[in-house]
């Protein structure tokens, strides 16, 4: 699917009551999704151990 395709389908989904903020939210959601989707399609992910090193100064109390 196209990036129009996408954008439209996730539009589609949403209430007709929607306002711009909502649109801008789904679209930026989407985004992320598929940016994350090429990331580990690449490789480009961390271990959940990685994870849990590079995050260890924020845990720590």
């Amino acid at each position: 699917m196209t990036i129009k395709q996408l954008a439209l389908a996730a539009l589609s989904r949403l209430p007709e009551d929607c306002n711009w903020d909502d649109v801008h939210y789904h679209l930026y959601v989407r985004q992320k999704v598929a940016e994350a989707e090429q990331d580990f399609e690449r490789g480009e992910v961390l271990t959940m151990e990685e994870m849990e090193h590079h995050f260890a100064k924020w845990l720590e109390k």
